[in-house]
């Protein structure tokens, strides 16, 4: 993925989201209690890689949310206008 692509806005605006939700649980927490692997926690909260979507679901769900609800908030970190196509 390279850096300022439109999967790295993307990414990196579901990480922000992903430490939102966290606050101040350690995302080893997540990894050791939910049986994800400690680099997959790791790499999401610093948006290293685009997870499947069962992935960001599985991780939503963890903290009492809708893989939906997760999305909102990324959302909320993506730049104004931001589309995967140009016009």
């Amino acid at each position: 993925m390279k850096e300022n692509s439109k999967e790295h806005i993307y990414v990196q605006a579901l990480a922000k989201a992903a430490n939102e939700v966290l606050g101040d649980i350690p995302p080893s927490k997540i990894a050791n209690e939910y049986g994800f692997s400690p680099a997959t926690t790791s790499t999401l909260v610093k948006g290293k890689k685009d997870f499947y979507v069962t992935t960001i679901a599985r991780f939503a769900e963890t903290l009492n949310l809708k893989s939906s609800e997760l999305m909102v908030i990324a959302e909320g970190y993506l730049p104004e206008g931001f589309t995967f196509y140009d016009d």
